[in-house]
Parts: C-alpha cells; sequence; structure tokens
C-alpha cells in the first residue's frame, strides 16, 4: 500500500535477490503455455487416494516452485509493483488446475482475495485450505475467522464448532474461539484497507 511503512532498504535488497532466484526457475509448461480454457476440460470425481487421478496431484519441484513465485509476486504486491498482484492470481488459478487439493494454494488464494475485499471467495478458499490442513495451526484458524467476520458474522455458532472439529487439540480450539469471538459481536467493527490493484 502506498501509505504504508515500507521494510528498511537492506530488507528490500534481501528480498530483491531471493525473488531474482525464483524468478530465473524454470517455469512448467502448464504456466508457461496453459492449455486454453481450463474449465472446458472434463471432470472426474475421485473416489479414493489411490486413483491416479489423486496421484497426479501430488506437489512436485515444479507446483512447490510456483508457490513460491506466487509469494514473491504477493510481496511485490504489497511493495506496490506493478502487475505483480494480477501475475500471482494468474499463477495460483494455473496451480490450483494441478493440485486443487492443495491447502496452501487455497490459503495463498484467501489472502489474495481478502486483499481485493472479496471476503465470499476468501471465505470459500480458506475454508477448503483450513479443511484440507492436517493439523491446522491456530494462526490458519484465526485468519479462517477473520476472514469470517466479514463474510459470515452471523455463523459464529457453526464457526466454533468448525474449530473445534478441526483443532489440533481441544486446548487450541479454546484459544482460538476465546481470541476470536470478539469479532462477531456488535462491539466489534471490522475494517479492512486493501491493497490498491
Amino acid at each position: 500500500m502506498p501509505k504504508a511503512p515500507k521494510p528498511d532498504p537492506q530488507e528490500i535488497q534481501r528480498f530483491e535477490s531471493f525473488a531474482a532466484e525464483q524468478k530465473a526457475l524454470p517455469l512448467p509448461s502448464w504456466i508457461t503455455n496453459p492449455p486454453g480454457d481450463a474449465n472446458k476440460g472434463v471432470r472426474k470425481l475421485v473416489l479414493n487416494t489411490e486413483d491416479p487421478s489423486f496421484q497426479a496431484f501430488k506437489q512436485t519441484k515444479e507446483t512447490q516452485a510456483v508457490k513460491a513465485l506466487c509469494l514473491v509476486l504477493m510481496t511485490e504486491h504489497e511493495l506496490d509493483r506493478p502487475n505483480a498482484a494480477a501475475k500471482a492470481a494468474k499463477y495460483l488459478y494455473l496451480l490450483l488446475e494441478q493440485t486443487p487439493f492443495d491447502p496452501d494454494a487455497r490459503m495463498l488464494f484467501a489472502k489474495m482475495a481478502t486483499d481485493a475485499k472479496d471476503f465470499n471467495f476468501a471465505w470459500y478458499n480458506v475454508r477448503i485450505g483450513v479443511y484440507l490442513t492436517p493439523e491446522p495451526s491456530s494462526n490458519d484458524l484465526e485468519f479462517m475467522c477473520f476472514i469470517g467476520s466479514f463474510a459470515a458474522k452471523s455463523q459464529w455458532g457453526p464457526i466454533q464448532a468448525s474449530i473445534r472439529a478441526l483443532a489440533p487439540t481441544p486446548e487450541i480450539a479454546m484459544q482460538v474461539i476465546e481470541k476470536q469471538g470478539i469479532l462477531f459481536t456488535d462491539k466489534a467493527k471490522p475494517h479492512f484497507t486493501a491493497s490498491p490493484k
């Protein structure tokens, strides 16, 4: 954001070095030459984890590299670099075509949608991301609550039930519920300033 404080120049220089390394890595063909309109493809219902279609969705060095590049682009967006958000969104869409069960990609999409104030789309993705994460952290659950306070403020009861079901321990569930409950009360006036497009 233009008025937000920026990291010190040394931090930015370290980031620029890391970003250059990530951008120098070769991108997979499904990024550089995407197959037309992916939505026109035939969908197949995956019934178990032994299904070849599910096996094809396993993480590879390529998918990890694309996620790292998306993080770089999202950071560049926060530093007000032009077109960084649009590139990150494009790569995330293509990544999810390859790995629709990837919780990291879903959480990244939720972050991008939140930044664009598209809270319903963020809510859709953060719930999928949290449910796909084997042991979601308290940060994951709190992020879900934050987005829920915009997209589903009247659903605090079901959200608490989800937290209890998903948290790795009852103690973590209680901590998250106690900490985030204020967001779902009339006292809370959530305010979010999105980065400019």
